[in-house]
């Protein structure tokens, strides 16, 4: 079982509990600061960055972020990457 902790706040406590409960904590590699107001060019620019392995934190409550997966088709410029999306 996966575990993000919110926020990406966590420490050697937070990280032993986890281990514990046999979770696997996961974090990102690419904040597309979606949460932060970036707007769809910055976001399209974060998730373009992304190489093989990447993780992109992105947030499914905010309007620019699908604006930014769309922008400039960023989806399409990790398509012909040979990238793919995975949840």
């Amino acid at each position: 079982m996966f575990f993000r902790p919110p926020y990406g706040a966590h420490d050697a406590k937070i990280d032993a509990i986890a281990r514990r409960l046999g979770l696997l904590e996961i974090l990102w590699s690419i904040d597309s600061r979606d949460s932060e107001g970036a707007d769809p060019a910055q976001i399209a620019a974060a998730v373009e960055s992304a190489r093989p392995g990447s993780i992109i934190l992105l947030h499914e409550n905010r309007g620019q972020t699908l604006k930014g997966l769309l922008w400039e088709h960023a989806l399409a410029v990790l398509h012909a990457r040979k990238r793919r999306a995975v949840t």
